[in-house]
């Protein structure tokens, strides 16, 4: 099963600490994850990122017009 997740950032919280715990555990499944985030940054972030089989993106490193092609780019990217 393919996992889109979206959330604003990856900082210390508990929605944030859900999502790590949740996109590592399906990852562990064999599920393919993919985690994006409006802003990059975080210690949350830093944790998804040693895990190499779920993929990461952030959009804010996209000018702040583009951001919703982004996310369509990303979302429909055939990698996912």
């Amino acid at each position: 099963m393919n996992v889109l997740f979206f959330i604003g950032t990856l900082y210390t919280g508990g929605a944030e600490r859900q999502l790590s715990l949740l996109a590592r555990g399906l990852s562990k499944k064999n599920h393919t994850i993919r985690v994006v985030t409006l802003f990059p940054g975080g210690k949350i972030s830093n944790e998804l990122l040693v895990d190499k089989t779920i993929q990461f993106s952030s959009l804010w490193t996209y000018k702040s017009k583009y951001i919703i092609i982004r996310l369509f780019q990303i979302a429909f990217s055939p990698v996912f």
